[in-house]
């Protein structure tokens, strides 16, 4: 797949295309291997954005101009 493909697929808002697509290249060509990867993936950033840490907003907002 090409990046003119996926940008065509997400202007169209077919997203299935772009999952699939992170799916069979996570999973080296298994979609099933990129699907739990994905899973995997996510659960270790809800561990990060759950944690009781005080949010950094000056951090967040960038640097003020």
């Amino acid at each position: 797949m090409s990046v003119a493909y996926l940008r065509g697929a997400v202007a169209r808002g077919d997203l299935e295309k772009v999952i699939r697509f992170i799916r069979s290249h996570l999973g080296d060509g298994n979609e099933a291997v990129g699907k739990d990867e994905v899973d995997r993936s996510w659960i270790e950033a809800m561990k990060i954005l759950l944690r009781e840490e005080p949010v950094d907003r000056k951090f967040i907002a960038g640097p003020q101009t």
